[in-house]
């Protein structure tokens, strides 16, 4: 079985559903907060990684080949796990900081994008695949 681009974006789109869930439930959010933004530099680091591989690798394949084009869909996959990673960064500790400073009940004020959106707890502020398809 080889992993795919689209099995990445669902695996990325569940975890972080589940993240919201967690992040909204007092005195939990702070765990999953914190958890959040500590995998979430992982994920970065984990896109400059691919960022640096796709880059140097479409610097070195001849333009317009099947191989330049795979360098270029693992560059744009860099860069949204990147992205994504600076977002999970940012509202994990948004998450940890509200449930500590609101005495575990902060969080309840994250309920309020994640209800008001059609797909409800999924990523909102910037989805799986949307700098790259499968």
């Amino acid at each position: 079985m080889s992993i795919t681009i689209k099995t990445i974006n669902q695996a990325g789109t569940a975890i972080e559903t589940g993240f919201n869930v967690a992040g909204c439930i007092p005195i939990v959010g702070f765990v999953s907060g914190s958890l959040r933004a500590g995998l979430g530099k992982v994920q970065a680091v984990a896109g400059l990684v691919l960022m640096a591989v796709g880059g140097l690798g479409q610097l070195f394949a001849d333009d317009n080949t099947r191989v330049h084009r795979r360098f270029e869909k693992v560059f744009q996959l860099g860069a949204e796990h990147t992205i994504h990673g600076v977002l999970n960064i940012i509202r994990g500790s948004a998450e940890a900081f509200t449930c500590a400073a609101f005495f575990g009940v902060g969080n309840l004020m994250f309920l309020i994008p994640n209800l008001a959106q059609n797909d409800i707890f999924e990523p909102f502020v910037f989805k799986y695949g949307a700098i790259i398809r499968a």
